[in-house]
């Protein structure tokens, strides 16, 4: 899972270049692996070989939902933090809700499977996409409100201005 975070942070610093963005999806990205083995713990599902694949799996299907808002948030054009957060959940809340939507309801048929691993999985899968779209659209988004940077604050650019760089 560290791994995973890691892994995760060097992309989106490479993609989004800036850094506060980047600690509030590798934030939420440890959330949403608590959230999983947590899951594990209160169902009382043994921690076997297919959790051990579902976690990373699962990690990467939800970070999208986080990533998109935050990404909305920095091309908004408003200089604001609370324009800057409503803009962003404006132009991506329904596409993202809608894409876990299409996860979950793909998951109903592996709910009732009678092979157990694909019942488990899809459990899994469902219960935390539910979980992850929850976070980016109703989390997320106070959390840029309230802390989120302005301008270009936190950019690679606002550290080294133009007139530096030649």
């Amino acid at each position: 899972v560290v791994y995973t975070i890691i892994l995760c942070a060097i992309v989106m610093i490479f993609f989004t270049q800036n850094i506060y963005l980047v600690i509030l999806v590798c934030l939420y990205i440890l959330i949403i692996c608590i959230w999983v083995v947590g899951l594990f713990g209160a169902v009382g599902w043994p921690f076997g070989i297919i959790e051990i694949i579902s976690v990373p799996t699962v990690v990467g299907l939800t970070i999208d939902y986080a990533l998109h808002i935050t990404h909305a948030y920095i091309h908004s054009p408003f200089p604001d933090r609370l324009r800057r957060a409503k803009s962003a959940v404006n132009d991506l809340g329904s596409s993202v809700f809608a894409s876990a939507m299409t996860t979950v309801s793909s998951m109903l048929i592996l709910y009732f499977a009678t092979i157990i691993i694909f019942s488990d999985l899809g459990w899994v899968v469902g219960s935390t996409t539910t979980f992850g779209v929850m976070l980016a659209l109703f989390v997320c988004p106070p959390c840029l409100m309230y802390t989120g940077p302005e301008y270009d604050q936190c950019h690679f650019t606002w550290c080294c201005p133009a007139d530096r760089n030649g």
